[in-house]
């Protein structure tokens, strides 16, 4: 198992509703806000999936040359779509998910420093609602290369996942047993797809990455910039397989 440690940086279903809440920087307070999010019907959800950086985009999809500019609040092309991919993959293998998709970057005085303080009210209030999560998965893209984030398998480009732990957060042994678990899983069978890489921050930080609110907790990095969305599906498909055959073992 690969190990580094440097940093690299809806809810599905058939029903919408609006409604979202986000963090007040100098109050524990929430207030909500417009967001859109869809809950599963029937059976209680094991799967919450959420985007802290949810413009990350695509050069291909945008149609534009520079990776640095690949940004879009387009939910058709940027990350959440990724993260709508997922939900729908495991719903096939019978584990609902709940996936939210609010525009963090749509906020007054937005931040992306801040971004995490936003998301965690996301997650906080998701647990709240829904005791029955057992994951949660934060969705993103990094910012490397595309010769560092795609591997061929079977003749296709696939996007590389990269599973992302802090050891800054007090469920760490949880997050790194669960994380090292879907790396060997998914690396037995596609050697050289998935990374596993740790976070080194402070507590002082607030780079816990919303880990501490629940054990089996990743951010998830899949692809970069110069990723289609197609290889990023292709990702996708591989990764809810392994959540899926994992799920029944999870408590």
């Amino acid at each position: 198992m690969i190990i580094l440690t440097t940093w690299l940086t809806y809810f599905s279903g058939s029903q919408q509703i609006n409604s979202a809440i986000y963090a007040s920087f100098n109050s524990i307070k929430a207030a909500k806000h417009p967001n859109n999010i869809t809950p599963q019907e029937k059976t209680e959800p094991l799967v919450f999936i959420y985007h802290t950086h949810n413009r990350e985009s695509f050069v291909p999809e945008l149609q534009i040359t520079s990776p640095e500019e690949a940004q879009s609040i387009d939910i058709n092309k940027n990350i959440t779509s990724v993260g709508k991919h997922l939900s729908e993959k495991l719903e096939g293998l019978k584990i609902k998910a709940l996936v939210d998709r609010t525009d963090y970057g749509s906020e007054t005085n937005f931040s992306y420093a801040d971004s995490y303080k936003l998301s965690r009210v996301t997650v906080v209030n998701a647990l709240k609602i829904n005791p029955s999560l057992k994951m949660v998965f934060d969705i993103h893209r990094n910012s490397l290369p595309r010769e560092k984030t795609t591997i061929s398998i079977n003749g296709s480009n696939v996007a590389k996942v990269q599973f992302v732990v802090t050891r800054s957060n007090t469920k760490y042994q949880d997050n790194i047993k669960f994380t090292n678990t879907l790396h060997d899983k998914i690396q037995t069978n596609y050697p050289g797809l998935p990374q596993v890489l740790i976070k080194d921050a402070s507590p002082e930080t607030s780079l816990s990455y919303n880990q501490d609110l629940l054990q089996n907790s990743l951010v998830i990095e899949i692809g970069g910039p110069e990723n289609s969305l197609e290889e990023e599906y292709r990702a996708v498909d591989i990764l809810a397989q392994t959540i899926a055959e994992l799920a029944p073992n999870l408590h």
